[in-house]
């Protein structure tokens, strides 16, 4: 008999477990799973923030590959700075490229670029922010942030912050081979500080508010 009520005791209590566990609603298991940060603080702010940078890093070449240019023709500055990136990048082996036949005469020429083994190492493809990376950005230290505040039914803080630029030693001084990769890294490189928006959201805590618009 003591057997028998020990049993039905031990069943009980698992079934007590279970119900327990099986009453909750969806959204309460999933926040009990994945705990949300909403701290007010700058080691949560550098923490946010170097997530963000990590998976989104600096483009020396932006776009989503194979991608096809013109490589004559009238071009805008920001064009023909991003084309000879991209070619000097196909010199150091990151890309090869094939030309496309003219669909007439007067069609200005086009090259398709395609990534390589080696270009795919350092290709990005998160989100929007898809291309080649220079380098990742890591935070060293938040220097001052306002308080949250509400801003067209967001709660929204603004960080300043200092920053790193992080990334293979080798693959940096590889790139810097080509000049005009190397005017490109030297230039973004000397930029050390830096400003975000962060927004307090419910589901995640704090994210970038570029992030907050990708979730629209």
């Amino acid at each position: 008999m003591k057997n028998i009520g020990l049993s039905l005791l031990i069943i009980g209590l698992l079934s007590g477990c279970s119900d327990s566990k099986e009453n909750k609603t969806p959204d309460q298991t999933v926040q009990e799973e994945v705990k949300i940060d909403k701290t007010v603080s700058a080691d949560n702010f550098k923490r946010v923030l170097n997530d963000y940078y990590a998976r989104n890093c600096i483009l020396v070449s932006h776009g989503k590959f194979p991608m096809e240019m013109n490589t004559d023709g009238f071009m805008f500055g920001g064009y023909e700075d991003l084309l000879k990136r991209t070619e000097a990048l196909e010199k150091l082996g990151y890309l090869t490229s094939e030309k496309i036949k003219k669909e007439n005469k007067d069609s200005d020429s086009k090259k398709r670029f395609i990534l390589t083994e080696k270009g795919k190492k350092v290709y990005s493809s998160e989100g929007k922010n898809k291309g080649i990376c220079a380098f990742d950005r890591q935070i060293k230290s938040i220097d001052n942030y306002t308080e949250p505040s509400n801003m067209m039914g967001v709660t929204i803080t603004r960080v300043n912050f200092t920053f790193e630029p992080i990334k293979s030693t080798d693959t940096i001084n590889e790139m810097k081979k080509e000049k005009v990769l190397g005017d490109f890294i030297d230039e973004v490189t000397k930029k050390t500080s830096s400003r975000a928006e962060l927004i307090l959201t419910g589901m995640k805590g704090w994210i970038h508010q570029r992030e907050f618009k990708r979730m629209k």
